[in-house]
Order: structure tokens, then C-alpha cells, then sequence
């Protein structure tokens, strides 16, 4: 099959400003420390003091924040500590003995990695425990990994740990600012930053339309001195694609027309398989408030949002709320921040679904104050330190929509415009507004597109089920705000779901709707995999890009007409196969037409009405011929408003009144029948809503009043004797509703 694109359009970017970082907050007055800073031996015999290049960097920033360290000489805990591994039980020892009002603990731990290059790698693992008096759960806590590399063999864990200080007082101080922000704050305006200056104002879908997503490990090597252990012949290992990959490559992302880069997650995660399964998503979070080695460092992530800026694009970050990694610190430190209720085994049940594990990971209990607070708060960070333009927030599903609120609520502090985009793997727009209203996001991941998109073009679906997917916008706050796609990392990729031709109509039909587009790294080069992890493979960057000029030319079009951006929409033939609407806003129209028949198709246009101008109709002259299995764009504007001279019923009634017939004699043995559907009129496909329908005769009869111009999906139901249910065995039936009257259809058993 051949796919059609019929528009030339110009490309704009919109280049935003840079932000500054907040200055960091000081205690009102200076306020004592008590402090262990130790070096826990691999060997796990004696403990050593930490290096005196750390405790000196360390106490001179507390300092700047108005805190006082006295550093607890290692004559008075290194015997107890020896005996005392458990990061808690060393802090309530501490808490215990010491009089100052704040107490840090920090444990540092070094081993040799491997020699490369003539330099010997070493790992640095450090963990930071911050607290007050009074506290035992230790909320501001995290753990920090550093590679370092040094030039000589006598060189030991204490000289690896020095080379670690940066990183580790880098990541420190942010602890601090956790700490401080809760009580601490000095009377001086706190966290008068840049952020939210500079997004007063909500961004326009010019500002932010078309989304490009990475998996950073999956993406571009740009650095391979922090892979540590690599191997790209394995499908479950990390293959070494980092934070500089991409960086490397924004110019030609910013080239194809995207405004957005949504990255995995960056921060700290495990690395060890679980069984079978590899760590190198980033899904596994081990301290979310720190940047994975592997994909790079806190500075690079800094330099990816900054690079993003300066090409007018912006950074969505993924965050997850739900879990952390097994084996995480946290779990033992703090086991009652986790649910431990044991795997979801019914995944119908709405509260089992957030109070248990999906599969194995530790699932944290949001509803305690202290574990909200230290999620909100990581989220908070990054925002402040990159200025993103979004969050991409991972199963909302398995999170109480309360804190979803909440966390939304916060970052709209700092961020009147940021998008906060919710992903509910559910193919139900009731579903997916439902969670985007109580959990007050400011978008959702489209899946029911996405369903009805795949099951149309790679399944032969009726083109209806596209038709009746899109009739649903009505139910969603504003459906300009969902993020469409045709795959991602939790789906098979759509070049082995529908194969190179059924793509191309896809893609062609994705960029020509509402919404903002993603498109998953690779799609320009037909990477397939249906499964995990082959849906996840690497970018080949010597294969052939077969469909970036196909998304190049899509996304310039949505630059430059808004109606293929635009959420007002009607419905100008819907047949077995061929759909076509019109859609548009005040300054332009388009017309798409999907044919999937074998035959060519030709689309009337409605009346110009006083629209009279030549130069104004081009390839809009009454109508517009489809190809078999082709898709069609034409596109035109001009000085009057764009939809006004299309919707010729726009000024009809909003709803009708709709009789649907079922027709059939060997239907008399029964004595109840039900009108089921996708919409709410009929249930959305509850047999407990339904409506029943009444015998005629030999024949069933359904009222139904529905919105003038919707696309009804629907079938006939049987309730049987003993309550049991027999459902039409058909594919679902498509109905427009152009006005009131009558649907009749026979049985199909």
C-alpha cells in the first residue's frame, strides 16, 4: 500500500530563555551538627575515618548554610560502628549519644572496578543519612555510586574516596536544602527562583507539541568511560547509551521538528538482573534525588535541559512514584514506607492494585506523610535544578490518586505551566479521564488511540473503531492535551505490529490529530521487537532512516497549519472502509480521508458557503480522491475563520433521539434484550447500564438519545434465563448519527 501526504508547510521553532538556580536556604540561626563521616572496609573489619579532604568540603558547605559540625572523633564510634553495620541502628546509636540538634552520618565505601585504559576504575558507594532529633525514620536519606579513576596500583579506597568528594558533597548539599526547606528556612524569601518567573504564563501547543522518547541506555554511547559493565550482544544487559549520546544528537532532533525530549528514567537504579530481566530501563529507582553513573552526571543532565532550551525544545522527565528497586537500601532501612502485602494477584481490584506489588517491586505506601514528602520532594529537586517543561508520571494505576493530586499540586507551585502527563495502561477514555480528573494531571497517554489506531491499520479493524475512539474526545477535560503514539517500551514495537506499508497510513493519521504526538526512539528506522526486551533495542545509527523524512515533513505541517493540532472535528463519510473528517480552528481547515478498500475513493467536501475566494480553495476543490489503502491531508486558510465554512452543523441540536431496531423471528424465545456500547449513552460496556431494549413485534426496539455528529460502537446482548449473558458474535457495529431516525440491524448469533 501507498500513503499520500498532499501539503508543503513550513517549519518554526520557538527558542525559550534559560533559567537560574535558586540560591540555597540557610537556617534562621546557626544550628549545631554532629557529624560521622567513615570509610566501612570492604573486608567488613574495622572502620576507618573517611578522608580529611571530605569532612573539610563537607563541613565548609554546611557552613555556608548556617550549620555548625562538630566532627565526632573516630575514638568515640569506630569499635560500636565496627559491630554495627545497619545504616539505622548506627543513626539511633548516634541520635542517641550526641546533644546537637541535627545529626549527619556518612558512610563511605570504595572497590576496585577493573583497570582500562592504564587507569584503575573504582566505585565509590556512599551513604547519606541526614536527620533531627526526635526523627526515626530518616526521611532525608540517599545513596550515591561515583566512578573514579586512578593512575597508580598502590592507590587505595582512601584515595578513591577523595576523588569521590565532589559528587558526594554535590548530592549532600541538595540533602541539606530537603532538611532546611521543612523547618529550617531562614526569614529571607526562600526559593525565589528563576522557575517560576519564568513560566508566569501556560505554554500554547506551538510551545509544545511533538515528543521524541529515549531509553538513554538504548539510545548513543557518548561516553564510554562511565559504562562500567557493558555488553550489547545481550538483550538484558546495559548497553552503555548515555545523557552525552544524547546531548550529541539534538540538532538532528531539533532538525526533524520536535519540540520535546522525554528520557527513561536518569536516576540512581539497580544494577543487578532479576532474574532473567536486566536493570537497564531505569525503572528500577534506587535514590531518585540522584543521576545514574551510568547514563552520566548531574551536570549533564543540566547541560541536556540547557541544550533543549537554547533549540526551543523541552525536557520531560520520568518519574516514578510507585516503586523502588528490590534490594533497594530504603527497604530495609525503612521497611514501613512499603506496603509488603505480596504480588498483585487480582488485577480487576482497584485497592489491590495500589496497595500490593506489581510484580516483586516494593510498592511505597504514599499515604504515609514522611514517604509522600520524600517523593514530592525529589520531584520538587529537579525541578528547581532543570526547569523541565514536564513530568511523564509512571503507573497511575497502582498510586492513590491522592497523591497524585498532591505532587501535582506542588510542582504547579513551582511551575504554573509544566505538563504533567499520567500513563494508565487502559484502552477506556472513561478510564483515562477518570484518573486524569482525580489525580489532577494536566494530560494523559492516549492509549485508546493507540488501540484503535493499531487495531485499524495492522488488524484490519473497521475503520468505525478509529471514528468511535475519537467521537469519545468529548469525555476528556481538554483532548488537545493527551499524548498520542503508536508504541512505546511496554508495547511491541509498530513496525513488527504492522509492517512498513500499514505504518506509513498510521504515522500519516497520528500527526493529523489532536493532541501531542511521541514517537519512540527508532520508529524513523523501522526498529522492531515484539516483545521484551526486543521492543527495546538499541538505535542502529547505520541503518537506513526510511521514515524520518515521512515524520519530518509531518511534524512541519503541524508547525505550520493548527488545524492538524485542532480538537474540533466533524464527520464527513464513514463507510466499512473509508473514514473522513474535517477539522480545524479560526484560522485553517484540513481534510483526512482514510481509504482501506480496494478501490479509489472521492470525498465531497461541504459547500464553501460565501467562501469564495480561488486562491483560497487549491486542492480543496469540492472533493478529495483516496487511493486504495491510502491516507489523504489537504489543508487550506485564509482571511476568514477556517471552520466556519465547514461545519455547516454547527448549528443544530446537541443531542437526538435514535431508534435502533434488531430485527430477527428467532429471536422470539427470548424475552430480554440489551444496546451495549464504547459510549456512556450505552453503557460503555457494562451490561448493568445498558439499555434494554422492548419487543416490537418480532422484533427488539432501543431509545437511546445521543450528541448530534457522534460515532455509536455498539452490539446487542441477550440476558438469558438464569441471568447468563449471550453477546452477538460479530465485530462491533459503527453508526453516525446525522440526525434522529432509525438503525435497523438483524442478529448475529
Amino acid at each position: 500500500m501507498t500513503r499520500r501526504l498532499l501539503l508543503i508547510a513550513s517549519l518554526c521553532l520557538l527558542v525559550t530563555g534559560c533559567l537560574k538556580r535558586a540560591e540555597p536556604n540557610k537556617a534562621a540561626e546557626p544550628t549545631a551538627v554532629a557529624a560521622i563521616f567513615l570509610l566501612d572496609q570492604e573486608s567488613e573489619t574495622d572502620v576507618l575515618p573517611a578522608p580529611a579532604a571530605l569532612v573539610d568540603t563537607a563541613t565548609a558547605m554546611l557552613a555556608e548554610r548556617n550549620l555548625v559540625v562538630r566532627s565526632i572523633p573516630p575514638e568515640e564510634w569506630a569499635e560500636d560502628f565496627s559491630r554495627r553495620r545497619s545504616t539505622r541502628q548506627r543513626m539511633l546509636s548516634l541520635l542517641d549519644s550526641s546533644e546537637e540538634d541535627v545529626v549527619l552520618l556518612v558512610e563511605t565505601r570504595a572497590s576496585l572496578a577493573s583497570l582500562m585504559e592504564g587507569r584503575y576504575t573504582w566505585t565509590v558507594p556512599t551513604q547519606l543519612t541526614l536527620a533531627r532529633r526526635g526523627q526515626a525514620d530518616f526521611p532525608v536519606q540517599a545513596t550515591v555510586e561515583a566512578p573514579v579513576f586512578l593512575r597508580f596500583a598502590h592507590q587505595g579506597a582512601p584515595e578513591a574516596v577523595e576523588a569521590a568528594v565532589t559528587v558526594i558533597t554535590r548530592r549532600l548539599a541538595r540533602m541539606t536544602e530537603d532538611l532546611l526547606s521543612e523547618d529550617l528556612q531562614s526569614a529571607a524569601p526562600a526559593r525565589e527562583s528563576g522557575v517560576k518567573q519564568a513560566q508566569a504564563s501556560p505554554r500554547t501547543h506551538d510551545d509544545a507539541d511533538a515528543i521524541y522518547f529515549v531509553m538513554v541506555d538504548r539510545y548513543k554511547n557518548g561516553d564510554p568511560s562511565n559504562d562500567r559493565t557493558v555488553d550489547p550482544s545481550d538483550p538484558q544487559a546495559f548497553h552503555g547509551g548515555d545523557l552525552r549520546g544524547l546531548i550529541d544528537d539534538l540538532d538532528r532532533l531539533a532538525a526533524l521538528g520536535f519540540r520535546s525530549v522525554w528520557v527513561s528514567p536518569v536516576w540512581e537504579t539497580r544494577d543487578e538482573r532479576i532474574g532473567p530481566w536486566g536493570a537497564f530501563h531505569g525503572y528500577w529507582v534506587e535514590d531518585p534525588g540522584a543521576v545514574e553513573p551510568r547514563f552520566g552526571t548531574e551536570a549533564e543532565l543540566v547541560e541536556l535541559s540547557e541544550a533543549l532550551k537554547e533549540r526551543g525544545m523541552g525536557l520531560i522527565l520520568d518519574f516514578v512514584a510507585n516503586h523502588v528497586a528490590p534490594g533497594s537500601p530504603l527497604v530495609s532501612e525503612n521497611p514501613e514506607w512499603f506496603h509488603g502485602l505480596g504480588d498483585i494477584e487480582d488485577w480487576d481490584n482497584a485497592e489491590e492494585a495500589v496497595t500490593h506489588d506489581v510484580h516483586g517491586l516494593p510498592d511505597l505506601a504514599q499515604e504515609r506523610p514522611e514517604v509522600a514528602q520524600w517523593l514530592v520532594d525529589h520531584a520538587v529537586q529537579w525541578q528547581e535544578r532543570l526547569a523541565p517543561e514536564g513530568f511523564r508520571l509512571d503507573a497511575v494505576r497502582h498510586v492513590a490518586p491522592a497523591f497524585w493530586q498532591s505532587l501535582n499540586d506542588e510542582l504547579r507551585e513551582g511551575d504554573a505551566g509544566v505538563a504533567l502527563v499520567g500513563e494508565l495502561f487502559d484502552g477506556s477514555p472513561d478510564a483515562v479521564s477518570k484518573s486524569w480528573s482525580e489525580g489532577a494531571f494536566s494530560g494523559m497517554f492516549d492509549f485508546p488511540l493507540h488501540y484503535a489506531l493499531t487495531d485499524v491499520f495492522c488488524d484490519d479493524a473497521p475503520v468505525g473503531k478509529l471514528a468511535a475512539t475519537l467521537a469519545r474526545d468529548r469525555v476528556y477535560p481538554d483532548a488537545a492535551q493527551l499524548v498520542t503514539f503508536l508504541d512505546n517500551h511496554d508495547l511491541p514495537r509498530i513496525a513488527s505490529r504492522c509492517g512498513q506499508d500499514p505504518l506509513s497510513g498510521a504515522l500519516t493519521t497520528l500527526l493529523a490529530l489532536r493532541g501531542r504526538p511521541s514517537i519512540t526512539w527508532g520508529t524513523e528506522l523501522l526498529l522492531d521487537g515484539a516483545e521484551e526486551p526486543a521492543n527495546r533495542a538499541d538505535f542502529d545509527w547505520e541503518a537506513e532512516r526510511r521514515f524520518e523524512k515521512q515524520i519530518a515533513l509531518g511534524l512541519r505541517m503541524r508547525a505550520d497549519w493548527s488545524a492538524l493540532r485542532a480538537s474540533t472535528r466533524q464527520v464527513l463519510v464513514l463507510e466499512e472502509s473509508v473514514f473522513a473528517w474535517v477539522q480545524g480552528d479560526e484560522d485553517s481547515a484540513a481534510v483526512v480521508a482514510i481509504n482501506l478498500g480496494e478501490e479509489p475513493r472521492t470525498v465531497e467536501l461541504p459547500p464553501l458557503g460565501d467562501w469564495q475566494d480561488p486562491a483560497m480553495r487549491s486542492d480543496l476543490e469540492g472533493a478529495v480522491t483516496v487511493a486504495p489503502g491510502a491516507v489523504a491531508l489537504a489543508t487550506t486558510r485564509g482571511e476568514q475563520p477556517g471552520m466556519g465554512v465547514w461545519l455547516t452543523d454547527a448549528r443544530a441540536p446537541e443531542s437526538v433521539e435514535l431508534v435502533v431496531r434488531l430485527e430477527g423471528a428467532s429471536l422470539s424465545k427470548f424475552d430480554e434484550m440489551l444496546l451495549i456500547g464504547a459510549s456512556t449513552e450505552l453503557g460503555a460496556w457494562s451490561p448493568s447500564k445498558a439499555v434494554p431494549a422492548k419487543r416490537d413485534g418480532r422484533d427488539f426496539v432501543a431509545r437511546v438519545t445521543v450528541p448530534r455528529g457522534d460515532v455509536l460502537e455498539f452490539k446487542f446482548v441477550i440476558r438469558q434465563d438464569g441471568g447468563s449473558l449471550l453477546w452477538e458474535d460479530r465485530p462491533n457495529r459503527y453508526h453516525l448519527v446525522v440526525g434522529g431516525g432509525e438503525v435497523t440491524a438483524g442478529w448475529e448469533a
